[in-house]
C-alpha cells in the first residue's frame, strides 16, 4: 500500500486518490426503498415491518421511520396505525419545460392536477437592497410581496414568493386574491409578459421550507429564480420559487451552436 506523498492510481506525486463525498444514510436507504417500490411492490401491497425494513437495510429503526415518513410524504406509501404500510399509486408528477414561461399554478392545472393555493402572505413592503435590484427600483420603492403554497393533488408540490412593484400590482382595480399571479398580471394588470432568463440551482429544505413542503430538513428542493419583463422591458416580477422533486419534473432544452454558426 502506497504511503502519504507516494503516487496513487488516479492521481499524481503526492496528491491521494479522489474519492467521491459520502451520501447521507438517509439519502442512500430512501432511494433504495423507493426503487424497490417501484421494481418489486404493486399498489395496495404491504410492505414487511418497521423492524424488519430496518434489518434489512442495516439501518436503525429511527432511520428507517424518517425514510417512510418522507416517502409517505411523497405519496409512495400509506401508513395505517396499527395495521402497517401499503403501497399506493405512483403518484403523479407535474412536468414543465424549462423554455416555456408557465407559472406554477398553470402548471398544475396544465397537467391535470387538483390545484391548491395557500396564501401565506400577500402584503405591501419595503423592497430590499437584492429584490430593488433584480426589479431595476429604488431600494426603499414599495413592493406587494405575495407568499404561496402550492398543492397538487393536495399533496405540497411548491413554495412560491412572488414581488411586485407596488406601482405595478397598483394598475389593477382589486387586490391580488389567490389566483395566478401571472394571470394577475396579464388579465387585470393590463400587462404583456414576454418571460425572462430562468436561473435553476438545488438548495436544501430549511427548517421552515421543510415544514411547509412537508420533507426532510437538509432534503434537496429545485430553486427557480427568475424576473418577468413585459414586452417594453420592463421588470415586473421577481420569483423565487422552491419545488418538490417528487413533485415536478422540469425539461430543460439545451441547443448547441458550434463553433462555425453564423459563418458563411
Amino acid at each position: 500500500m502506497p504511503k502519504l506523498g507516494q503516487s496513487t492510481a488516479g492521481g499524481r506525486f503526492g496528491e491521494r486518490a479522489a474519492r467521491p463525498p459520502r451520501r447521507p444514510l438517509y439519502d442512500q436507504v430512501h432511494d433504495e426503498l423507493a426503487e424497490a417500490l417501484r421494481r418489486q411492490y404493486h399498489a395496495g401491497d404491504r410492505l414487511p415491518s418497521e423492524p424488519e425494513l430496518a434489518a434489512s437495510f442495516g439501518v436503525s429503526r429511527p432511520t428507517m421511520r424518517e425514510v417512510l415518513r418522507g416517502l409517505e410524504h411523497e405519496g409512495a406509501v400509506r401508513r395505517a396505525h396499527g395495521v402497517g404500510t401499503f403501497v399506493t399509486d405512483a403518484p403523479r408528477k407535474v412536468t414543465s419545460a424549462a423554455e416555456v414561461d408557465l407559472g406554477v399554478t398553470e402548471a398544475v392545472i396544465a397537467a391535470a392536477s387538483r390545484l391548491g393555493v395557500h396564501v401565506l402572505s400577500n402584503s405591501e413592503r419595503v423592497a430590499t437592497t437584492e429584490i430593488a435590484a433584480h426589479l431595476e427600483m429604488a431600494p426603499d420603492a414599495a413592493v406587494v410581496w405575495i407568499e404561496r403554497l402550492i398543492l397538487a393533488d393536495e399533496s405540497p408540490a411548491a413554495h412560491v414568493v412572488d414581488v411586485i412593484p407596488a406601482v405595478i400590482a397598483g394598475m389593477s382595480a382589486e387586490p391580488y386574491r389567490d389566483a395566478s399571479v401571472y394571470r394577475f398580471l396579464e388579465q387585470e394588470c393590463g400587462l404583456e409578459l414576454v418571460g425572462g432568463a430562468a436561473r435553476i440551482t438545488a438548495q436544501p429544505a430549511t427548517r421552515t421550507t421543510a415544514r411547509l413542503l412537508r420533507v426532510p430538513i437538509g432534503s434537496p428542493l429545485l430553486q427557480l429564480e427568475q424576473v418577468e419583463r413585459t414586452s417594453q422591458g420592463v421588470a415586473c416580477l421577481y420569483s423565487l420559487e422552491l419545488y418538490v422533486p417528487s413533485a415536478f419534473d422540469l425539461t430543460v432544452i439545451r441547443t448547441r451552436r458550434g463553433r462555425n454558426a453564423g459563418r458563411g
